[in-house]
């Protein structure tokens, strides 16, 4: 098995497909370039500015609740609807779509009825629901009896957003939203060349209104003198965003000629530079506007984390474990002819392994709703409260065979050792009497490390490649 490194670039060379060739990949030189300038931004902000969520986060003032939640894990992202006013060139959903559907939600629970989606929430224990699309407000009358349903279901526990590019806003629909429980108003300032009209009349109103954009290199200098503005006026936040790579937006990213990051999230490199340079701009320049940078790493390591958390414990047999990164972990110690017996990490160390196989399981908690075919796809899923289906779905599955490299498994997750100790002392405790050995045991700890992204979660930033 190939380094980490290589691995990732053949996942996202898979992922893509006959695309990958067509499109315009970091470069070793430039990927050093970057790494330099980000680390170099990073310094100057590093005593300037926060960095929540083991250091992925970075946010001048503080976090809005809602990114809070979202961070946690406890957020819902509710599409109420497909179609949009806009047709901005970075969105990540396809802007072909003629009909609206069924709400749904962004892990793909479908819902019919309103009730199913309030019951859902109450199921998997969210505190806060972000409405998006499309763009909500072309679908005012059923966003309102969302957020109606919600509230009287709810009360005042749940805290409730809307994402809008403001084309549709005016007074009387902002104090039905502020009458009906809405905390919270995003807007996308993009999609009106960084108008702040929209903005301007929900201030005062909606108790906190924010800017959420992507950080979109060309704009640097428009949203530069936009942060000033924003303050003047009141906003509350500004939120940038990593762009994002998807199908429905690679060509228009493509002919921009951005370059593209091979991350589980697909993203542009020139976007993350550009959010860290804004805020350095709004720390030199005393800009008190609280700036939060939102990029593809955090998303991937935390939206996700606290979701599988909390649906786990259902799912999960006894001794199995839930990792740091929100993972059941199933581990099985088989004798020669014996049946396996389920242990926990921390008892690895009392087994004799001379002679033992290890089985590492790792599963993903997940929901589903009836109308997504739980009967159907990878994993085991059970219907539950009629509508709702949870279950776990496999990730990763490998067997040791060897004694070194069970104790080289349990030296890297459970004694927490750093990765060349382990690799070191893994390659001098191995009795390789070939080069094929040798080869082996190398391709066993590469598949060993491989496993750390469903044991804990990454801190900071991500190597460049």
């Amino acid at each position: 098995m190939m380094p980490k490194h290589d691995q990732d670039i053949e996942n996202v060379r898979k992922s893509v497909g006959w695309v990958y060739d067509d499109l315009r990949w970091v470069t070793e030189k430039e990927a050093a370039t970057a790494q330099r300038e980000r680390r170099e931004l990073l310094d100057f902000l590093q005593d300037r500015v926060n960095f929540s969520f083991s250091g992925t986060k970075p946010h001048t003032g503080s976090l809005s609740r809602g990114c809070r939640i979202c961070g946690e894990g406890f957020w819902s992202c509710m599409f109420i609807n497909q179609l949009c006013s806009a047709d901005c060139f970075f969105c990540p959903q396809d802007r072909k779509v003629t009909k609206d559907d069924l709400p749904c939600t962004g892990h793909g629970m479908v819902f019919r009825e309103m009730e199913d989606y309030v019951d859902f929430l109450a199921y998997a224990g969210y505190r806060g629901v972000g409405f998006s699309g499309g763009e909500p407000l072309l679908a005012f009358d059923k966003l309102l009896a969302y957020i109606k349903r919600i509230r009287e279901r709810h009360g005042n526990d749940l805290y409730l957003w809307l994402y809008t590019n403001g084309d549709l806003v005016d007074q009387e629909k902002l104090i039905t939203l502020r009458d009906h429980g809405l905390n919270e108003i995003r807007f996308n300032i993009c999609a009106d060349n960084y108008g702040l009209e929209s903005v301007k009349k929900a201030v005062g109103v909606i108790d906190t209104v924010t800017v959420e954009i992507p950080a979109i290199p060309e704009d640097f200098e428009t949203v530069k003198k936009s942060m000033a503005l924003m303050q003047e006026l009141g906003v509350s936040h500004l939120n940038l965003h990593q762009l994002l790579v998807t199908m429905y937006n690679y060509r228009e990213l493509k002919a921009r000629n951005y370059t593209f990051l091979h991350q589980e999230s697909i993203s542009v490199l020139e976007s993350e530079l550009t959010a860290l340079r804004l805020m350095k701009y709004a720390v030199e320049n005393n800009i008190t506007l609280p700036i939060n940078y939102c990029n593809s790493f955090y998303k991937s390591q935390f939206q996700v984390k606290g979701n599988r958390e909390r649906i786990a414990s259902p799912v999960m047999e006894e001794r199995e474990e839930l990792t740091e990164a929100g993972y059941i972990r199933k581990l099985e110690v088989q004798g020669e002819g014996e049946a396996g017996s389920m242990v926990r990490g921390h008892e690895l160390q009392k087994f004799d392994l001379g002679g033992c196989h290890l089985v590492v399981s790792y599963y993903e908690p997940s929901l589903k709703s009836a109308l997504a075919s739980p009967e159907t796809g990878p994993g085991s899923f059970t219907l539950i409260q009629d509508k709702i289906a949870i279950g776990r779905i496999l990730s990763a599955r490998l067997e040791l065979t060897e004694a070194v490299a069970i104790n080289g498994f349990y030296q890297l997750f459970f004694e927490k050792k750093d990765e060349t100790t382990v690799r070191r002392d893994l390659l001098a405790n191995c009795q390789a009497k070939t080069r094929d050995d040798l080869r082996n045991m190398m391709e066993t700890i590469n598949r060993i490390i491989s496993l750390e992204k469903y044991e804990q979660t990454g801190k900071g930033f991500p190597d460049i490649y």
